[in-house]
């Protein structure tokens, strides 16, 4: 799931890239783990670090080819199984209900 996240994270990032400290905010991961993941999704050729040249200390994680293609096929399983354990179960006016709940508490929680 972690691998996902950061895949989906990626992708949705400008240019596939996005600065190391960034991608773990948005993980809610440490600097350390996070490194530890990147280091472990780069081993399978799925993304690689580039070094910031406005900042040496820091580093992008950059979505490679084989990265969009694993993002690809782990979406589509993501997809499958979100529709088969979600959505076939409930009826259209719960969806209905369930997004007016779900904007309501997300106002609360924005306010």
């Amino acid at each position: 799931m972690s691998d996902y996240n950061i895949l989906l994270i990626l992708h949705e990032a400008s240019g596939g890239r996005l600065r190391m400290r960034d991608l773990a905010d948005r993980m809610i991961f440490s600097t350390s783990r996070l490194s530890y993941q990147i280091d472990a999704m780069a081993r399978k050729g799925w993304l690689c670090r580039e070094p910031a040249p406005e900042d040496r200390r820091g580093n992008y994680a950059v979505l490679t080819e084989a990265g969009r293609e694993a993002f690809a096929a782990a979406a589509r399983v993501h997809a499958d199984s979100v529709q088969r354990h979600f959505i076939d179960a409930i009826a259209p006016d719960d969806g209905k209900a369930l997004r007016h709940i779900m904007i309501r508490l997300a106002e609360h929680l924005d306010a």
